[in-house]
């Protein structure tokens, strides 16, 4: 969730090892370059870091790029890749 609401509905890994990024739709984004505080939960695991919004499109959601993500946040979302690209 963030500070807005929102529902994460993508999280995926980009080029560069950790580099990790994740898409939320919510009601209010926040403006592009904005730094932002993530807290993402699913089921009773917890994943937080700092963030930058990379790109905003109405309606839709925004995308947002970790940059400050400590080593167990990582794993979690690893798993959490993982599980989904698992499941499909």
């Amino acid at each position: 969730m963030f500070a807005t609401g929102g529902i994460v509905s993508a999280i995926r890994l980009r080029q560069t090892p950790n580099c990790w990024t994740s898409k939320a739709v919510t009601s209010r984004p926040f403006v592009s370059n904005a730094r932002v505080r993530v807290t993402m939960t699913r089921k009773d695991q917890k994943v937080e870091a700092l963030g930058v919004i990379r790109i905003v499109k109405p309606r839709i959601g925004m995308g947002i790029e970790f940059i400050d993500l400590e080593s167990r946040h990582l794993e979690v979302l690893r798993r959490w890749v993982e599980q989904v690209s698992k499941s499909r």
